[in-house]
């Protein structure tokens, strides 16, 4: 087949995940090209970002981060109950502007070499003998056929890469909605906040993210199934901002912004290879599951995937064979906390199912419940304990 252009790798989508596997791919001796539908990488804003330990990823990844990213600087979590009570643990985490921050990692993927093209949409793969070979790209009203010796699916959610190679999306989505407010007068803005109660967050939670000392996004993410009345996400964070904690807050604030979106929650996927291609990001579930944190899994798992795709063009080997490396490297660096949220997620949605429910754990086992929801791992055992011993009473 002839193509327009021909690159040693193609990545999908210039969000955390795409730019730093075009980088990774690039700093490797390959050709890289990384498509983004967007006119304005990082913009519109699809969710607030804290990252937990930034120096610890800024050292693993080799990458240095524009302080311009920067909003805040956090020092705990606590989460609340539907009367107000609340747990609070200790919790050191950078908040970042989302759409500053992934226009950096993108220059940081150009500066290592990699191509990018804006405001250009992927609708197809190019397969050829059961390979993936390129992608098909719509920009400006032309089509594009785009040859590559591996691509790497970083589309997000949506995951139509995986779709399109035959492989399995996540499926159990988190739907989220998120505005964001000016003159918010939080306590403590080093403090991200978390709020609980079936009546606004059916399967989820609702957050308080200051972003500075006066600016903030509001929101919540809920799993569909079980929001049982039905209730629509216009109402759901109405009945939020009128919790007696939050209302308080927001006496004279004023929204400037809201968006909507969507993360996995179910774990990562079970293949995250094909012949040829490569998933990473959303598109393959890397996410911390019924939290919703995901930027530092995308962006690890993002650079491996460059590494390793460039590692089997250089063996001359893109077979799903040639390309298991990459799967077997993130499940065995961020695979375990992943599929530990994924596995305690049951536990917390059991936990969060009753206004009631939520008051006494926070009441009696605060450490559990508030690790259950920020930490995961390790804390689901506890609380599975914790709620056989409610059922039996």
């Amino acid at each position: 087949m002839r193509y327009e252009r021909n690159y040693d790798v193609v990545a999908i989508g210039a969000g955390p995940a795409g730019s730093m596997a075009g980088r990774a791919a690039a700093q490797n001796g390959c050709s890289a090209l990384i498509i983004e539908q967007k006119l304005d990488i990082g913009s519109p804003v699809r969710c607030g970002t804290i990252i937990i330990n930034m120096p610890a990823y800024e050292r693993k990844l080799n990458i240095k981060m524009d302080p311009a990213c920067i909003n805040n600087q956090f020092r705990a979590i606590r989460d609340y109950s539907p009367s107000g009570k609340m747990a609070q643990r200790p919790m050191m985490a950078t908040g970042v502007n989302r759409n500053i921050f992934d226009k950096h990692l993108a220059r940081e993927a150009g500066r290592a070499g990699a191509h990018i093209m804006i405001n250009t949409r992927v609708v197809g793969l190019i397969k050829e003998k059961g390979f993936v070979t390129g992608v098909i790209a719509r920009s400006a009203g032309e089509t594009l056929k785009i040859g590559a010796k591996v691509v790497i699916g970083a589309d997000g959610f949506s995951a139509n890469s995986a779709r399109w190679a035959g492989l399995k999306r996540p499926t159990l989505m988190t739907h989220c909605i998120n505005i964001e407010m000016v003159n918010v007068k939080h306590p403590d803005p080093s403090i991200y906040t978390i709020f609980l109660s079936p009546k606004f967050c059916p399967g989820g939670h609702a957050w308080v993210l200051m972003r500075g000392n006066d600016t903030a996004n509001l929101g919540l993410g809920f799993i569909p199934k079980y929001n049982k009345e039905k209730i629509s996400l216009r109402e759901m964070h109405r009945r939020f901002m009128q919790h007696p904690v939050v209302s308080k807050w927001l006496e004279k604030a004023t929204p400037t912004a809201m968006w909507g979106g969507a993360w996995p929650a179910g774990g990562p996927v079970q293949t995250s290879v094909a012949n040829g291609l490569l998933l990473a990001g959303n598109s393959a579930g890397h996410i911390w599951a019924h939290t919703g944190a995901g930027v530092t899994m995308a962006m690890t798992a993002g650079h491996i995937a460059g590494e390793e795709a460039a590692r089997a063009i250089k063996k001359g080997d893109v077979s799903s064979q040639g390309l298991q490396i990459y799967e077997d490297k993130w499940r065995a660096t961020i695979g375990k906390s992943m599929i530990a949220w994924a596995e305690a997620t049951p536990t917390f949605l059991d936990m969060v199912s009753s206004e009631k429910l939520i008051d006494k754990a926070v009441e009696e086992i605060p450490d559990v419940f508030s690790g259950l929801i920020s930490v995961g791992r390790g804390f689901a055992e506890p609380a599975q304990q914790w709620l056989a011993a409610q059922k039996s009473k």
